[in-house]
């Protein structure tokens, strides 16, 4: 895996971008605990004011939007411990049990996905025996994909949040996704055809792991090599990125340099530009 510095000429790749596939039509310490959060977010230099005020709605869960040709976008609050009666419950998918279902699931096959979603922390006593992972999944097959995920930070400090499971990916489009500062885990991008680049926040916290077969590992904040051996299965923060003809990118939800998003220009510079 190569990592590009930022201090190098301009015709070279920012920080934290690593090329796959290349063609001509491509231009392509640990993490602080929820009491510190407040003093390392201000200290940031790219830091937007935090916390985020979640939106003024009711938290949900389990919630499944499938548009066959139209753009998604909303916000959420996740409650992962808000029990839903079954019959108002959507049906499994076929991969998933009643262990596995999805706290949130957006799905589109022309459109775009900007998903807005606040976490909220849970007391253990509160969270069913399934509930081991809060999973976030958002996807598109014709359109850019933006997933902001934040967490809704508390001063009880019973409530924790649950270990996230986040997967997106877009077959033709650009794949976007912001994490919390507390994220610290595993990222697995599997790139066919567009680059992977990384925030330069992120990039300071990122261990690279592996770079083989079209996908990169890396690991996110502090490694703890003991909680890995044995094959024993990971169950901490998790994201998973998929793009077949598109470019990445893997910032912080406080990260006031997003991009914006290209209005002109032909084909192949709407799905690779970042």
């Amino acid at each position: 895996m190569i990592v590009v510095p930022d201090d190098q000429e301009a015709n070279k790749p920012a920080a934290g971008t690593y090329k796959v596939n290349r063609s001509p039509e491509v231009d392509i310490d640990p993490p602080p605990g929820y009491s510190e959060l407040h003093e390392a977010y201000a200290e940031s230099p790219t830091a937007a004011r935090y916390p985020p005020a979640p939106p003024n709605i009711k938290p949900s869960n389990f919630i499944r939007i499938m548009q066959p040709n139209a753009r998604i976008k909303a916000s959420w609050i996740i409650d992962p411990a808000l029990r839903i009666p079954t019959a108002f419950l959507p049906p499994l998918l076929p991969n998933e049990t009643a262990a596995t279902r999805q706290n949130l699931n957006l799905e589109t096959r022309n459109g775009t996905v900007d998903a807005d979603v606040y976490v909220m922390p849970t007391r253990r006593a509160d969270r069913k025996p399934s509930n081991q992972r809060l999973i976030i999944h958002t996807s598109s097959t014709n359109g850019t994909v933006t997933t902001t995920v934040h967490d809704v930070v508390t001063s009880e400090s019973e409530k924790t949040r649950l270990p996230l499971l986040i997967s997106t990916s877009s077959a033709n489009g650009r794949v976007f996704v912001y994490i919390p500062r507390s994220f610290q885990g595993l990222v697995r991008a599997e790139i066919r055809n567009g680059s992977l680049r990384y925030s330069s926040d992120v990039q300071a916290l990122l261990t690279p792991l592996s770079d083989f077969n079209r996908t990169q590992r890396a690991f996110i904040g502090h490694l703890d090599t003991s909680k890995l051996e044995n094959n024993a299965e990971w169950t901490g923060d998790e994201l998973i990125v998929r793009a077949a003809n598109g470019n990445v990118r893997i910032s912080f939800d406080d990260e006031v340099d997003r991009p914006p998003t290209p209005i002109e220009g032909g084909f192949w510079t709407r799905l690779f530009w970042l």
